[in-house]
């Protein structure tokens, strides 16, 4: 598609237990999330100025909350935004086709 994406670390949905076995194990939940390959999310996009109202009709229709963790982008690049500002490259994903 010719565009990038930016996820900030410290809003992506991290299940509870995975939390605790990563912590139990000694590991890193996040990349189990990022790409262990159990998808458990559904990512969508939304112009900015309608997220709002789509999380609050998608919340009042299922009661599942949305969660705005990152932007697309016009530069190509895949970027994992860490807590402190500092930008890593995303690695992995998958292609379908």
């Amino acid at each position: 598609s010719g565009v990038g994406v930016r996820l900030e670390v410290d809003r992506l949905p991290v299940d509870p237990a995975a939390l605790a076995v990563a912590r139990a194990l000694g590991a890193d939940a996040l990349p189990w999330a990022l790409s262990g390959g159990e998808d458990y999310e559904l990512l969508v996009t939304v112009v900015a100025s309608r997220a709002q109202e789509l999380a609050s009709r998608v919340r009042a229709e299922t009661g599942v909350a949305l969660t705005a963790d990152g932007q697309i982008t016009a530069d190509p690049g895949r970027w994992l935004v860490q807590t402190d500002g500092r930008r890593t490259a995303l690695a992995g994903g998958w292609r379908h086709f």
